[in-house]
This record gives C-alpha cells, structure tokens and sequence, in this order.
C-alpha cells in the first residue's frame, strides 16, 4: 500500500509513491526525467524476497504509463537478468503474470522504466509473488492441506470398505 520493502534506485526529481493513483489508489511510479541519476540507466523499483532454490514462483503485477507513452518503457529482472519487456501505451492498467524458478535462497525482483534511456515512464501496482503449483497453475496447496485431503480420501474408503 505505501511501497513500503521496495527500494527505489536511480530516481530523479519525479517519481516515487502515489497515494491517489493506482489500481486502486496506491501505486509506485518508477521514473528518472529520462537523465540518467547515477551509473545504472534505468530508474528501478526492486527487492529481495525468500526463495527456495529450484522451485517455480507465479510473480503477477499491474502496469500503466505516465506522462510520456509510446514504446517499450517496462523490464521485470529477476536476480538481474531480464526476464520480459513491456510497452508503455497509454494510462489504461494492464495485469501481467510471469514464471520463474528461484536459484538461491533468496531472489531479488525489479521493475525497470524508461529503458536504456528512453522516457517512457511506467507505473507498478498490486504486486504478488506466490509460489507455483506446475500441475495445474496458481499456488501451490500448503502441506497441511494436503495432509486434510489424504484424511478425507482414507475416511471416504473406509466408509466405502465398510459397506
């Protein structure tokens, strides 16, 4: 809701959290002023979250553009290598979902803007990182869960043996 766990890299004068923008209100708009601040090119919203290596993360955000649209303004990195590019087209919120499996303990997630010095800007909101189940989509069902489940199928048999 506040942004609050991100870290903002490279900004300029504008850009940062908007409390009455997003969907809903409450959005992170990642921009520089198309100069660059700093060595790396690109303004970037990013943070570390616990991973477990080797298994499959459903990451899914919304993005829109601000100001100035019209190309490609939009990379998600993961752990620093790019994983997709997005076009800026105008303000309209788009819902994006992305796959990608953790290396290490820990993985680092960022949102770049105005790519390699363009000034297409973007903003980010309603960020959610679940782990994936690869049988069938979504998140994965807790142990716990599963363990309920496996109780209701054994009740269902012995009721089924006893008739």
């Amino acid at each position: 809701t506040d942004a609050s766990g991100w870290t903002y890299n490279n900004q300029g004068t504008d850009g940062g959290y908007l409390s009455a923008e997003g969907n809903p209100a409450g959005s992170f708009w990642i921009n520089h002023n198309g100069t660059n601040v700093g060595s790396h090119p690109d303004p970037m919203l990013s943070q570390a979250i616990s991973t477990t290596v080797g298994s499959q993360y459903q990451l899914t955000f919304d993005y829109s553009g601000r100001v100035i649209v019209g190309g490609i303004g939009l990379g998600v990195d993961i752990d620093g290598s790019e994983l997709a590019t997005y076009s800026i087209v105008n303000s309209s919120w788009i819902t994006e979902v992305l796959l990608f499996t953790a290396t290490g303990t820990s993985t680092t997630i960022a949102f770049r803007s105005e790519i390699n010095g363009t000034d297409y800007d973007a903003r980010i909101d309603n960020v959610d990182v679940v782990l994936y189940d690869d049988n069938g989509g979504g998140q994965a069902p807790a142990p716990a869960t599963l363990a309920l489940l496996g109780l209701g199928l054994a009740g269902i048999g012995y009721q089924r043996r006893r008739r």
